[in-house]
């Protein structure tokens, strides 16, 4: 499965009418994405670090910064009382997070998508 258009067979692509792509998020687009997961400062902080990511890059990292919290809280309950163990996502599971999530779009891609659709 692909989502470059150029990889897919001319005739197959000869059945849609138009050709489409849909833009990286900027900053305020970011935030909204983020909205949806996440709550508090994070969200003043977070968009700015994403520059680049599409929709489903933040995703993936809101995920991964979820498990990081899991496992942040998990060890936290083997130390402290488990009733007050909060596994909230923390800025310093995102800041990891970040080390293994990355862009999937660089920009090359980004000008042969644009070369693409403006042929």
């Amino acid at each position: 499965m692909t989502s470059a258009p150029w990889a897919l067979d001319k005739e197959l692509l000869a059945r849609f009418g138009a050709r489409g792509c849909t833009a990286i998020p900027d900053e305020e687009a970011r935030k909204k994405i983020l909205e949806m997961e996440l709550v508090g400062p994070l969200l003043e902080v977070l968009p700015r670090l994403t520059e680049g990511f599409t929709g489903n890059d933040l995703q993936m990292l809101v995920e991964e910064a979820k498990i990081k919290a899991a496992i942040r809280a998990t060890k936290r309950q083997e130390e402290e009382d488990p009733k007050e163990v909060d596994s909230s996502v923390e800025l310093v599971d995102l800041e990891e997070a970040l080390k293994r999530i990355r862009p999937s779009v660089n920009q090359t891609d980004l000008q042969r998508y644009q070369s693409y659709l403006f042929r």
